[in-house]
């Protein structure tokens, strides 16, 4: 087992700063001080390197013995094929950078990195084909040589692995917007949608399907008829992703451009007008869009260099814009690093950055912000806002008055409203600031509706609460605060 002197020096830094330990000048005093913070087991939060330390520790108490594995095994193998390790190391998820950080920490790692000079080209190409574009970066610092081939052939690289698996052309993508895209295509691809009322379809050819309520032409069929059974979109082709919201909906094409049809009264349909629109219409000067997330009578958007775009209702301020103002063209929030992840619910809003802080903005009536604000701050937060509670987040989900967001460790935090039991807590108390939910571990993928909750573990079992007045629970006609499995799935 390595020492805690394994740890970067900035991660040591970035854990005493987040758990409000002064820093000393003193290199060592630094690390004294983590030790020390780590066996009081009194911190807050860590950043990944730290709890992959512990793991490791916890592992060489346990006398758990781990086989000694080769770097260039980890790096070739397909990501199926180490679920195993991943499970045994704790991990919710396999993640090849927290399997080779887990096992140098314990000494369980052959990483000679000398072999990696004398790779032949083909090698490193079969390297990078078995591997998420995420890693890529990671591949490239590992040796001289593969720095050398990254600086040759890492853009290639990145463009084919993102059109395998967001399809988006990316040929006019820089480094930065391609690496960046990569850390959020694992969230990128949405076949289904629901809405208030209408729920959206995504085939693999990129047609989209619409069913439900059609009041304002939210299903994008030409008409104002309901459907019951979903039909078929017309003239809306090469769709990657969808996103149904109050009477809106939201389709992102292969070519990061975003059609947008249904209610419009608050501009939420970002078009500089408020008619709403029966056939979907493209949002003209918009492009280079990776995600899109579709409120109640808002929008937010994420474009490939990490920036967001909000527009439609603001009288909470889930524009994030300074001020209550509705928007009905596209408008850049300010003061938000590089996102990855955005989410919207009623009248709040969240936005993942790529070092795995969330930041809130919107109503905070039922704390749904988790900020902790009471007294005569109750009201609503109108920028962006870093919640201080939450670090080293992997996805977020808004629901209608509340949040749920999972860690890099595969655990569920909640806050908000509970008034269905839609926290998973076991009781139906609001919570003002993050609250893990017990008792549901190895979790991969989160969503939150208007009052209830699915999340999935890496095992496939599906675990549902909440509100189950209509049978969204599936799992009988009974509201349900404790994550039960869904069954027969």
């Amino acid at each position: 087992m390595q020492s805690l002197t394994a740890i970067p020096p900035d991660d040591i830094k970035a854990f005493l700063q987040a758990n409000n330990i002064p820093l000393s000048p003193n290199f060592h005093q630094n690390y004294l001080a983590t030790w020390d913070l780590l066996r009081s087991n009194s911190y807050q939060s860590a950043p990944t390197s730290i709890v992959d330390w512990i793991i490791a520790s916890n592992l060489a108490t346990s006398n758990i013995h781990l086989p000694s594995i080769k770097l260039i095994d980890i790096l070739i193998t397909p990501d199926i094929n180490l679920t195993d390790l991943a499970i045994q190391l704790n991990l919710p998820i396999v993640d090849k950078a927290r399997l080779i950080r887990i096992l140098r920490y314990s000494n369980a790692l052959l990483d000679d990195i000398s072999f990696l000079e004398t790779l032949p080209d083909d090698t490193i190409l079969t390297i990078f084909s078995n591997l998420d574009c995420k890693y890529f970066p990671l591949i490239c610092q590992l040796s001289s040589k593969l720095s050398n081939f990254c600086q040759r052939r890492l853009d290639d690289f990145l463009r084919q692995s993102l059109n395998k698996t967001t399809g988006l052309i990316t040929q006019n993508y820089d480094r930065k917007q391609l690496v960046n895209l990569c850390q959020s295509s694992s969230n990128f691809n949405k076949n289904i949608s629901a809405g208030a009322t209408h729920s959206l379809v995504r085939t693999d050819k990129g047609q989209v399907y619409a069913f439900g309520n059609n009041n304002s032409g939210q299903l994008g069929l030409g008409t104002v008829t309901d459907s019951n059974i979903p039909k078929l979109i017309p003239n809306l082709i090469n769709i990657l992703q969808i996103s149904a919201g109050g009477k809106h909906s939201l389709a992102l094409s292969n070519a990061g451009q975003i059609y947008a049809f249904g209610d419009n009264e608050l501009g939420q349909l970002g078009l500089g007008d408020y008619i709403f629109k029966i056939i979907p219409t493209l949002i003209e000067n918009l492009v280079y869009i990776i995600q899109i997330s579709a409120g109640y009578k808002y929008s937010l958007i994420l474009s490939n260099s990490g920036q967001v775009y909000a527009f439609g209702s603001n009288f909470y301020g889930q524009l994030g814009l300074g001020d209550d103002t509705n928007k009905n063209i596209p408008t850049l929030i300010p003061n938000l690093p590089d996102i990855i992840q955005i989410a919207s619910g009623c009248f709040h809003s969240l936005a993942l950055s790529k070092s795995g802080q969330v930041y809130v903005f919107g109503d905070n009536r039922y704390d749904q912000l988790g900020l902790e604000l009471r007294g005569p701050v109750i009201g609503p937060v109108i920028e962006p806002t870093l919640n201080p509670h939450l670090s080293d987040i992997i996805q977020i989900a808004a629901g209608c008055l509340y949040s749920i967001i999972l860690s890099n460790t595969g655990q569920v935090y909640a806050f908000g409203n509970n008034s269905a039991g839609q926290l998973g807590l076991g009781n139906n108390v609001d919570r003002i600031t993050p609250i893990l939910i017990p008792d549901v571990t190895d979790i991969e993928q989160i969503t939150a509706g208007g009052n209830h909750s699915l999340v999935l573990s890496n095992t496939g079992q599906i675990y549902a609460f909440g509100y189950n007045g209509h049978g969204q629970l599936g799992l009988g006609n009974n509201n349900n605060n404790k994550p039960t499995e869904v069954m027969s799935i």
